[in-house]
């Protein structure tokens, strides 16, 4: 029989990296849905402020139903490429942790620096020590690190409870809807949107109706950028934390 190959550092690098790197193709195959639907993409690499339209009106933003879909699968993985990073380091730091234990470990990430504390509790015995450290400096919290927090804020949000949005209004197309009794066309109504826009905002002018009073959630979170730069910003996040850890597997 063939022995095994040890397990080093690089190779338990290369099982959490495996999830950054199906979100970046997630992110990637989302693109180039996006661009058949609309015919092109406008540059990604803008850092896009929020804008609001003209009083009375909303902007209207059309995509197909898998993008946000696709949105909340981006998240999900680097999210957990976060927690698969925890998991690998524990292990290699307390060998023989309960398994009960290594069930519940995830990267710590706080509302505020509290919270992030209590969080941190969980793997504080476990994990090496300059590894802490590590995760201390990033400030996953709120106003410590915006993109940390809010990568696990939306992720929260996309797999217990809602669909990602692009709007307080989106057309979201697909072919199913129909069995619903809708045409080929759904519109996703939320109070507080996700992000704002797509690739960057339009020209209001062309995407504008009359308010609806229609809703079916309120996110309480405002990305306030496009989807795709800040989902681009994200796995440039994940991916850059990552090698920080390395010596620590």
């Amino acid at each position: 029989m063939a022995k095994l190959p040890s397990v080093t550092a690089k190779s338990r690098m290369a099982l959490v990296r495996a999830k950054v790197e199906r979100a970046n193709q997630n992110l990637i195959n989302m693109e180039a849905g996006l661009a058949a639907f609309h015919g092109g993409t406008p540059g990604t690499d803008r850092y896009i402020k929020a804008k609001k339209a003209p009083w009375g009106e909303t902007i209207v933003f059309t995509l197909p139903f898998d993008s946000l879909a696709a949105a909340g699968d981006v998240v999900n993985n680097l999210r957990s490429a976060l927690d698969h990073l925890i998991y690998q380091l524990a292990d290699v730091f307390t060998p023989n942790c309960a398994p009960a234990i290594l069930e519940h470990v995830a990267f710590p990430i706080g509302e505020d620096m509290a919270s992030y504390k209590a969080a941190k509790r969980r793997i504080v015995k476990i994990v090496h020590p300059d590894a802490i450290k590590i995760i201390d400096r990033k400030k996953p919290y709120k106003s410590g690190n915006d993109a940390l927090w809010l990568l696990n804020k939306l992720n929260n949000i996309s797999k217990h409870r809602m669909l990602l949005t692009v709007g307080e209004v989106a057309i979201c197309q697909a072919e199913w809807v129909s069995e619903y009794g809708f045409s080929d066309r759904f519109e996703y109504h939320v109070k507080e949107p996700h992000f704002d826009g797509i690739y960057a905002l339009p020209s209001v002018k062309d995407y504008v109706q009359r308010p609806s009073d229609k809703s079916i959630g309120n996110p309480q979170v405002m990305g306030g950028d496009a989807m795709l730069p800040t989902l681009h910003h994200f796995v440039e996040v994940v991916r850059a934390l990552l090698p920080e850890f390395l010596l620590y597997l």
